[in-house]
């Protein structure tokens, strides 16, 4: 009926098995243990039809039914229902001892069951007449108690067996089992006990923890209530609640369920793992989005200068169980949001759609790739850097049971390990979904007590699952060994970490559960691009993250003024704030530096070959080839493409030097950016035919050699002037050609000149007398004029 839905059942006997799966299937939200004292493959056996037949939704004890195990089932939260089967009473009759019954023990027994049903017990009897017929011939002394106690009436049992329970019972029903069976002995009688309160009070949701337990569950199952424990969002409970009921986490109060086949447990219906689904296709939709975003944006409201006042970028590796990346683009529409969905597309197609639904620019929306250490070293060997990063593919907490999301079954731990390395080094702050300590202590010392040293086992006591009790000690640092054991970099690089648990909001018992990773110091060996490899580039870089000692900053209440509002990329500014004492203080902020947890940090680029220092200015957009090779989705890829085009036009537009910034496209190469080629392009094809023309004539000479070689291979560039004394390499795009005057020149009609200057004087004549004709009007060309500058006299000359 109606009440038994939600109901909380502990089936006691191995042949229940098949009863337990019926129930669950017919009551699809109840809570269904089978209590059984069977052998491991039995138990095996038993687990894997609930899971085939029954969707994991009957869960497996195991292990003896003693009375004080029987009534520790009377917690707070009690079964609905209990029940036993007729074979179970006659193990409980049995005497291990002797060869009589025990029939105060199998009294004992019924009548602590019943009072542990909350709301009704179902009790099997065997026909005692039958059994005690039976039991003449094997067991004589058992016979005559049972003949004596009962004489063959199974009401005179039940009779007995009811003065001693404690609580009131309304009615009771009573049917025959197996009525029709041709074996007498298989014919049982099942009482219907409903306790007083009837089925109105069927209340439950669940079975409380600590009546799980009774049971003996199988390991397995109790790693899978951990896992469900630690993702109840506590942080959704109010200090007062504790005041109310200090105990609140114990046990006895916290209810374990299924929910769509999957364990959860909850302490309330704001309280409920559940609302932390295990898998979900749109985790923006997700009620942990909304409050992972609040705890974040609190976060950021601390100190504005750690991220310029909304000017920051953010990379989102995986969803999880919900994704904040939708609240970020909104509060921060200057910001820049890359959500790495991993290897399904659909998930980046998605959400791309909700994106453009509200008009959210500066969403970049990648899928295709998976989150494998593959991808976590690309990211490291390339000179991305985010300012904030969320990781949570893979998951850390999840690694610890082994389960790491997109990452290969196949990865040794030291390739984990390296995976995770690289991904919290690929931002100055990561965040990751992690309990807090005093969660996973209280988590620990509910469901693994035995696993605690014998120190903290000596905290089991009255007032033990108090929130003040803990963290106890050894899991105050958890945290910060997991990072420690549990991640790995290059041997030539460094990466240097402080880790934070987030401060708890105002009024609440618990803190979000996610941790913040800043870096302090690393030392990055990177390449030119994402994905260099590919395209054959071999410079390489250092990245160099320092804290600044000499600026000393508070920790909140911080705020930026920008350095430069020409050139707001440039970085820099002047950091202002207020004293408790009301004294305003400023203080300069040079390039490539950062506000990062009440820390300043530097942060550069180091060129190896050269030296040449690159700082990061505001660390607020990625690569567009770092977006295509992540697998940028194709719709939002077009609204790039046409933004691309109407940009003005630089020397070297690869897309490693396009930049996406808060859904605007940028051009970012540091040493070409401040030069612009749109008034020259529109004279290319006139300068190729001048060089071609003018090679035709000097071959006409028979004075055009092999063309040399230049950084691109252009051959109508360095045509003609192959050197065979000059060694020296021409790499800088103002002078690509070598010429054997011993000089790199911008073209070879200037290295040309250069080596006809250079020549001695004919006998008859001087070196002037071979100026063209009408030199006031020849285009200025020596070894020192780039071709732009071609383009720039030649639209003077149409100007004029």
């Amino acid at each position: 009926s109606t009440p038994f839905q939600r109901a909380g059942a502990v089936l006691i006997g191995n042949d229940l098995a098949m009863v337990a799966i019926k129930m669950a299937r017919f009551a699809s939200k109840a809570t269904i243990v089978n209590w059984r004292s069977d052998d491991e493959n039995s138990l095996m056996a038993a687990a894997a039809l609930s899971e085939m037949l029954a969707y994991q939704r009957v869960f497996i004890g195991n292990g003896p039914t003693s009375c004080l195990r029987l009534r520790s089932l009377a917690g707070t939260l009690r079964p609905s229902i209990v029940a036993i089967s007729a074979s179970t009473a006659i193990r409980w009759l049995a005497d291990p001892g002797s060869a009589a019954c025990n029939v105060s023990a199998l009294e004992d027994r019924l009548a602590i069951l019943i009072d542990v049903a909350q709301n009704a017990a179902f009790v099997e009897l065997p026909r005692l007449g039958i059994l005690s017929a039976g039991l003449q011939s094997i067991a004589p002394t058992c016979a005559m108690n049972l003949e004596v106690a009962y004489a063959g009436n199974e009401m005179t049992l039940l009779h007995s067996t009811l003065r001693q329970t404690k609580r009131r019972v309304a009615y009771i029903n009573v049917s025959v089992s197996n009525e029709d069976s041709s074996v007498p002995a298989e014919t049982t009688l099942l009482f219907h006990i409903i306790m007083e309160g009837g089925p109105r009070r069927y209340v439950s949701t669940g079975l409380s923890l600590a009546s799980m337990f009774a049971t003996g569950l199988m390991p397995h199952l109790k790693a899978v209530f951990l896992r469900a424990h630690l993702r109840l969002p506590l942080d959704r409970l109010n200090l007062s609640r504790f005041v109310d009921v200090p105990e609140l986490l114990s046990p006895d109060r916290v209810l374990v369920t299924v929910v769509k086949g999957i364990p959860a447990i909850f302490i309330s219906g704001r309280v409920s793992s559940s609302l932390w689904p295990v898998a979900v296709t749109e985790p923006w939709k997700s009620p942990r989005s909304r409050d992972a975003w609040i705890e974040l944006s609190r976060q950021l409201s601390v100190s504005p200068a750690e991220h310029r006042a909304g000017n920051f970028s953010l990379v989102e590796f995986g969803h999880g169980a919900y994704s904040p990346s939708l609240p970020f683009a909104a509060a921060y529409p200057d910001a820049t949001i890359l959500s790495v969905a991993g290897a399904d597309r659909r998930h980046g197609d998605s959400l791309y759609a909700v994106a453009s639904s509200r008009n959210l620019k500066n969403i970049i929306c990648c899928a295709g790739e998976p989150l494998n250490g593959a991808l976590a070293r690309r990211f490291y060997e390339s000179p991305e850097l985010a300012r904030y990063a969320f990781l949570q593919s893979p998951n850390l907490l999840g690694g610890l049971a082994g389960d790491y999301n997109e990452l290969e079954s196949r990865t040794s731990p030291e390739e984990v390990r390296k995976a995770l390395g690289h991904f919290i080094s690929s931002a100055l702050t990561t965040w990751i979904p992690f309990p807090s300590a005093k969660h996973i202590s209280i988590a620990m010392l509910s469901l693994f007590p035995e696993a605690l040293s014998l120190a903290a086992r000596k905290v089991i006591r009255p007032g033990a699952f108090s929130i003040d009790s803990h963290p106890i000690p050894e899991f105050a640092t958890l945290f910060h060994d997991v990072i420690k054991h549990k991640t790995l970099v290059p041997k030539e690089g460094k990466t240097i970490i402080v880790n934070s648990e987030i401060p708890s909001a105002p009024g609440r018992a618990f803190p979000f559960p996610i941790m913040r990773l800043d870096i302090i110091d690393m030392i990055r060996k990177v390449h030119h691009h994402f994905d260099w490899a590919k395209d054959g580039h071999k410079r390489t870089y250092t990245m160099l993250v320092r804290v600044n000692d000499s600026l000393i900053i508070p920790r909140s209440g911080v705020n930026l003024m920008p350095g430069s509002w020409q050139d707001p990329a440039s970085g820099g500014g002047v950091l202002f704030w207020q004293e408790p004492s009301g004294m305003a203080i400023s203080l300069p902020l040079p390039v490539g530096h950062h506000v990062s947890n009440a820390r300043v940090v530097h942060v550069c680029l180091e060129r190896d070959h050269d030296g040449s220092y690159i700082p990061y200015g505001v660390i607020h957009a990625f690569t567009l080839i770092c977006a295509l090779r992540l697998g940028l989705v194709k719709a939002q890829s077009e609204v790039f493409y046409g933004s691309f085009v109407q940009l003005p036009l630089y020397e070297d537009m690869a897309p490693w030097n396009i930049a996406l910034a808060a859904g605007s496209v940028e051009y970012i190469d540091y040493d070409t950016r401040t030069k612009v080629y749109d008034n020259h392009v529109m004279y290319a094809y006139r300068i190729l035919s001048v060089l071609m023309n003018y090679k035709r004539t000097v071959a006409d000479f028979g004075k055009c050699g092999d063309s040399a070689q230049n950084p691109y291979g252009f051959g109508q560039v360095s045509s003609c002037v192959k050197p065979k004394s000059f060694h020296g390499t021409c790499s800088e795009s103002e002078l690509p050609v070598p010429c054997d005057d011993g000089h790199c020149h911008s073209n070879y009609i200037s290295c040309l000149r250069a080596l006809v200057k250079g020549r001695k004087p004919s006998r008859g004549g001087n070196q002037g007398d071979h100026e063209p004709r009408n030199a006031h009007r020849a285009l200025p060309f020596d070894g020192h004029v780039e071709l732009e500058h071609i383009a720039g006299a030649a639209a003077e000359q149409v100007s004029g």
